[in-house]
């Protein structure tokens, strides 16, 4: 049976996305992003500043790049059978699953073991057997931070199919009401309420309608990522989506920066619609600079193949680094540059060596031929 070809520009946003991920991990912990964002403000030149900005609103281009490709791919799946969803449900839901709960287990003994300020190195025998196991099972977890991801992607999987199924059907325009309902409740009401609290103001607003009696706002990027996947290249201006994308980059980065300098914890987080906005026209680009990428079509999907592995491998490399080495007084230029060079570059070897053994490559990696 022939294999798929692959698609270029998607090998390409992946590959691209792996590398905003491995950004983000490096720049939280190379600056104070999620606390005492003003001290840090205060501790650095402005060139500094502008650096943390400038990598810390890349750094969030990765998630909904990633899941702008899982709406090209898997919303463009048929589904009309009992098979196909069986097939769907087995191959791909249980697989990620069955991975994911793999790395609970790699990640929870490498804390044990790698940090020294583990909680998990104050509880006796039966109550780290316990607190292993209750991990497996998603209750009182102890991971890495950055498996989030797989926590939000896992129950999102499991209703991809029907929303492929009403797509083909023709019901599509039905989901643009609890569409917009996530989009205010998720992205315009926190983002309205972070630029009140960035210009200091004494007001903020309680949207009453909740995302989460919706769906996940993440399947908005779901979505965006099937409906780019079909836009008429032809139709698009590629030098005016440029000209806009590289205002709107100008303009994150700037707000970024203000929100640094005030007296406020606020991030362009993934529910940011300028965020969403750069991550959709960065889809679109990368789409339709397709075939100028046949070039390098074997390094991308190279890239793309091992991102997943990438994923979990370069934290661990990054994770273990933090905790045995004292970086405290370094540039954190230069740590943030340290970190993203070693991790990224030791997964590769680590997982070229491992995926030898088919059943690594497969469960371990989710490497894909």
């Amino acid at each position: 049976m022939d294999k798929k070809p692959r698609i270029v520009y998607l090998d390409a946003a992946r590959a691209a996305a792996i590398v905003f991920i491995s950004m983000n991990h490096a720049a939280n912990r190379s600056f104070a992003n999620y606390h005492e964002q003003y001290l840090d403000f205060t501790r650095y030149s402005m060139a500094v500043n502008v650096f943390k900005s400038l990598a810390t609103v890349i750094s969030h281009f990765g998630v909904p790049l990633f899941l702008m490709i899982t709406g090209a791919l898997i919303l463009n799946k048929s589904f009309d059978t009992k098979d196909q969803w069986k097939n769907f449900y087995r191959h791909n839901w249980l697989h990620l699953l069955i991975t994911t709960e793999i790395w609970f287990a790699i990640m929870f003994w490498v804390t044990y073991f790698g940090n020294p300020d583990s909680v998990l190195r104050t509880l006796s025998v039966p109550k780290l057997i316990q607190r292993f196991f209750m991990t497996l099972c998603f209750v009182n977890q102890n991971t890495f931070d950055s498996l989030w991801y797989m926590l939000m992607i896992i129950p999102l999987y499991t209703i991809l199919p029907a929303i492929a199924v009403w797509i083909k059907k023709g019901y599509a325009k039905a989901l643009w009401i609890p569409a917009l309902i996530v989009f205010v409740s998720s992205f315009f009401m926190p983002s309205f309420n972070g630029l009140l609290s960035v210009f200091e103001t004494k007001y903020s607003f309680y949207f009453s309608l909740q995302s989460a009696d919706v769906f996940s706002m993440y399947l908005l990027y779901i979505l965006a990522g099937y409906y780019l996947s079909k836009i008429d290249l032809k139709k698009i201006k590629p030098v005016l989506l440029r000209i806009v994308w590289i205002a709107l980059f100008a303009f994150a980065v700037v707000y970024q920066l203000k929100a640094y300098r005030a007296p406020v914890e606020y991030l362009l987080d993934y529910f940011s619609p300028t965020i969403f906005a750069l991550s959709a026209i960065l889809f679109v680009l990368i789409r339709h600079d397709g075939p100028k990428l046949e070039g390098a079509a074997k390094f991308f999907r190279y890239i793309s193949k091992s991102a997943f592995a990438v994923y979990f491998v370069h934290i661990v490399i990054m994770e273990l680094i933090v905790w045995s080495a004292d970086l405290t007084a370094w540039n954190p230029v230069l740590k943030f540059f340290f970190l993203l060079i070693v991790s990224v570059g030791a997964s590769f070897p680590i997982i070229a060596l491992l995926s030898k053994n088919r059943y690594a490559k497969d469960y371990l990696f989710m490497i894909k031929d």
